[in-house]
């Protein structure tokens, strides 16, 4: 039998369903063969940056202790092989697809990360290996990662990533928008959460997919108000809920998406943000990027299922 290339998820993931799962002709999700988890815990040990040791218990369960004066610790309790969380998609010739994939990957409501990937000769021999990226590497071998809970995905979830896959591929030309808007969003979640330059290209994907520029009657506000409005008429047509009740302290929407716009505003010209004072009701940048985040994934999602729809409001 030949040894098919993977893609390993690095993501904390427990799958909840029966596997394997086909994403799409040729790229399967599975567990990790013994030879390949061998392989993979080699890698993942040459890709730990700053002389770390921790990264995320793949093959253990976070166990938590309160000794008698109140303090917690944390340790790791190793789990049976079939329970181990090595994930992987196994894939056919070249890793254009991959890459695709991971994109659309990141629109999962979830954290589906694919960290590295191995290639096999015809006889089964590892011939190359693709690392996990200095910026994946830096955020999975923190403490949250390998102390942290395993994010729960179903096997309709993964096999999701297919459908969208197929809807991103047969867009028209017409709505190449939206493709940017996948390609945009992907990268942007390369850069760390610590910059406020987040917040400026999540705006700018918000408003490349539902905004226009402005008009010559209408005011240099038009875009915030383009923004909440349109917003607010789209969660209708989401495929979860989005409230900013969900994430921020108790005000309007409007109020909400105009602090948002404000905030947006203030970094493009080099103001920090007030949490104390003027952008007290959104809390903190990384509840402001995870609002953004999440409404721009239903965004994303809307416009794959319904790109002419998305065209025509951005006229509005």
């Amino acid at each position: 039998m030949i040894q098919s290339n993977i893609a390993f998820i690095i993501s904390h993931l427990q799958v909840v369903g029966d596997l394997p799962v086909e994403i799409l002709p040729n790229y399967i999700f599975r567990s990790a063969t013994d030879s390949e988890v061998e392989q993979i815990k080699k890698i993942v040990k040459e890709s730990l940056p700053y002389g770390r040791t921790t990264w995320v218990p793949y093959d253990a369960e976070v166990v938590e202790t309160i000794n008698s004066i109140g303090h917690t610790s944390y340790s790791h309790a190793p789990l049976p092989k079939e329970r181990w969380k090595y994930w992987v998609i196994a894939f056919e010739g070249q890793n254009e697809k991959i890459h695709e994939l991971q994109s659309l990957s990141r629109l999962m409501p979830i954290n589906f990360e694919i960290g590295l990937q191995l290639f096999y000769s015809e006889k089964g021999k590892k011939m190359a290996h693709i690392l996990i990226s200095p910026y994946a590497a830096l955020r999975y071998s923190n403490w949250d990662q390998a102390f942290g809970k395993p994010e729960i995905i179903t096997t309709a979830q993964i096999a999701s990533i297919g459908e969208l896959h197929k809807m991103y591929q047969n867009l028209p030309d017409q709505f190449n928008f939206v493709r940017i808007a996948v390609q945009n969003f992907s990268s942007l979640s390369d850069i760390p959460n610590g910059s406020d330059l987040v917040i400026v290209g999540l705006f700018a994907i918000i408003e490349s997919l539902i905004t226009h520029a402005p008009r010559l009657s209408e005011s240099l506000d038009s875009i915030n108000h383009q923004i909440t409005n349109k917003i607010m008429l789209l969660r209708k047509r989401f495929s979860r809920e989005v409230l900013p009740k969900g994430y921020f302290m108790d005000a309007g929407e409007d109020k909400i998406w105009k602090k948002l716009y404000s905030y947006r505003s203030a970094v493009a010209h080099g103001t920090p943000a007030n949490f104390e004072g003027d952008h007290q009701i959104l809390k903190d940048r990384v509840t402001v990027i995870k609002f953004l985040q999440d409404n721009i994934k239903e965004l994303i999602i809307l416009g794959l299922k319904e790109p002419e729809f998305l065209y025509d409001l951005r006229k509005c």
